[in-house]
C-alpha cells in the first residue's frame, strides 16, 4: 500500500464552496440519538468524492512523502 502526505496551504474559499455546490465535497453532520434517548454529536465533517479536485482548491500544495 502506497502512503503519501500532502501539505496544502492557502485555501481558495470560492473554489471550495463550488465543490460543495457540485456535490464533490459533502458536509456530514455526525449526530445520532442513543438508545437511551440522549443525543451524541461527533462534530461536522467533510466527505470527499474527488481528492484531486480538493487539492486544486489550494493555491499551494507540497507532496511530503
Amino acid at each position: 500500500m502506497v502512503q503519501t502526505a500532502v501539505l496544502a496551504r492557502d485555501l481558495d474559499e470560492k473554489s471550495f464552496f463550488c465543490l460543495v455546490q457540485k456535490g464533490v465535497v459533502r458536509i456530514d453532520l455526525r449526530m445520532h440519538i442513543k438508545a437511551t434517548g440522549a443525543s451524541r454529536n461527533h462534530g461536522t465533517a467533510f466527505r470527499l468524492l474527488d481528492y484531486e479536485s480538493l487539492l486544486r482548491c489550494y493555491r499551494e500544495t507540497e507532496k511530503l512523502l
